[in-house]
C-alpha cells in the first residue's frame, strides 16, 4: 500500500500523523506500506522534518517536493510513482488508528473478484465528538457503488479508503484552471466509483482533526472556480439521484450558476459547459435563483 500525504504548511500537525503511522507498522509487524510525501510548496518546517524522519529510517518514506499548484496535482504525481497495488491518501493533519493498515488488508483480501472493486473504505471519527461520522450502514460490510453510497443510503461525511493504482492512473485528477489550487475530489471518486464497486466496512480507521488553519485544501483562494466543477460534474452526471436526495441535486442545479457568476461566467458560458437539451433548460429556469445568490 502506498500512503500517501500532500503537505503545505503542516510541520506542526504531521508529527502526530508520522507517529500514528508507526504504531501501525508495530502492529503489522512488517512494511505493509510505504509513505509518500508531496511537498506542495511549503516555506515553514516541513522539508526539514520529513528529510529527518527519512534519515531515522524508522519507516520507508519518499520525499518529494513540488511548486504550489495544489493537492490534485501532488496526488496524481504521487500516483505516478507509486510502486504500489493500491493507493490511499492521508491527509497531513489527521491520524491512523493503530490497526487501520491491518484492516484494510484483511478486508482487501478477502475480496475474492478484486477486478470488480475499486477499493475498501473504513469510517472515521470525528476528534471533537469521538463518535464516527455519519451514520451507520444498513449492514456491514456493504458493497456499493460510490454514487449509490452518498445518495441512496445518505452515508455523508468523512469516509477513509484507499483505491486501486491502476484506477488512479486511469481517472488522474483533472488539472482545471492554471490558478485553481484545488480540485473536488469526489469528481474523480465518484467516476471512478459509478464503475467499481467499493467494500464499506462500519469500523474506524482514521480520527478525522478539524484543523483548517494554513490546510492544503484551505488556502485563502477563491473556492468559486472548484465549486463550479463540482456542480457541473453534478449536473452532468447525478440528476438520476433526484429520487434519493433532491435537496442535494438541487443544489447542483442551483449552485452551477451562482459560482459560475461569482467566477465571470456568462450564462451562454454555463449553458454551454452543460450536457443535454433537458439538462440546460434545468439550469436555465434555475438560473435566477443562482444570480440572486451569487450577488448576495
Amino acid at each position: 500500500m502506498t500512503v500517501f500525504t500532500p503537505a503545505y504548511q503542516r510541520d506542526a500537525t504531521m508529527p502526530r500523523l508520522y507517529e500514528s503511522l508507526l504504531r501501525n507498522k508495530e502492529v503489522c509487524g512488517c512494511d505493509l506500506f510505504e509513505w509518500v510525501i508531496v511537498n506542495d510548496g511549503s516555506t515553514d518546517g516541513t522539508e526539514e522534518l520529513v528529510r529527518r524522519w527519512c534519515d531515522e529510517d524508522r519507516l520507508p518514506i519518499r520525499y518529494f517536493y513540488q511548486e504550489n499548484r495544489g493537492k490534485h496535482i501532488a496526488t496524481n504525481f504521487a500516483v505516478s510513482v507509486s510502486e504500489s497495488e493500491v493507493f490511499l491518501t492521508m491527509d497531513s493533519d489527521d491520524v491512523m488508528l493503530p490497526d487501520a493498515v491491518v484492516s484494510f488488508y484483511q478486508e482487501w483480501q478477502a475480496i475474492p473478484d478484486k477486478e470488480n472493486y475499486k477499493g475498501v473504505v473504513l469510517r472515521c471519527i470525528d476528534d471533537l465528538t469521538g463518535e464516527i461520522t455519519g451514520r451507520p450502514l444498513p449492514v456491514s460490510p456493504l458493497d456499493v457503488y460510490t454514487p449509490d453510497l452518498r445518495f441512496k443510503y445518505h452515508i455523508s461525511g468523512e469516509n477513509f479508503g484507499f483505491t486501486r493504482t491502476d484506477l488512479m492512473r486511469a481517472f488522474p485528477f483533472p488539472e482545471l484552471t492554471s490558478d485553481t489550487r484545488f480540485c473536488p475530489e469526489n469528481i474523480v471518486w465518484f467516476e471512478i466509483g459509478k464503475k467499481y464497486l467499493e467494500r464499506v466496512v462500519d469500523r474506524p480507521g482514521r480520527i478525522y482533526f478539524h484543523d483548517t488553519d494554513n490546510a492544503l485544501t484551505a488556502k485563502s483562494h477563491n473556492r468559486a472556480s472548484a465549486n463550479y466543477y463540482w456542480w457541473l460534474y453534478g449536473v452532468n452526471n447525478l440528476l438520476k439521484y433526484f429520487i434519493y436526495d433532491p435537496k442535494q441535486i438541487m443544489a447542483f442545479l442551483v449552485g452551477i450558476s451562482r459560482d459560475g457568476f461569482i467566477i465571470g461566467k456568462k450564462p451562454y458560458q454555463i449553458l454551454h459547459d452543460v450536457r443535454g437539451w433537458y439538462r440546460k433548460c434545468l439550469v436555465l429556469l434555475l438560473m435566477p435563483a443562482g444570480w440572486i445568490l451569487s450577488v448576495r
